[in-house]
């Protein structure tokens, strides 16, 4: 099965946030990119479940599904 289509989104937000966005990712054991996605699914967007990866660090090298 080939990896979904991602696009990079770049955009500054205050030091605070990010530091909450970490803090919060590293409680819940996951990545910033799944808090960020879950809070833009909460919020109305619709994001696939196969896109909600909790943490993409699992995906690579000898963990990456063949």
């Amino acid at each position: 099965m080939a990896p979904p289509e991602v696009s990079k989104i770049n955009f500054e937000a205050p030091h605070y946030l990010a530091t909450a966005l970490k803090i919060h990712a590293a409680r819940e054991r996951t990545s910033v990119r799944h808090v960020i996605l879950k809070a833009l699914r909460d919020g109305g967007f619709a994001i696939n479940d196969a896109d909600m990866i909790e943490d993409g660090r699992r995906l690579r090298g000898s963990n990456r599904p063949h």
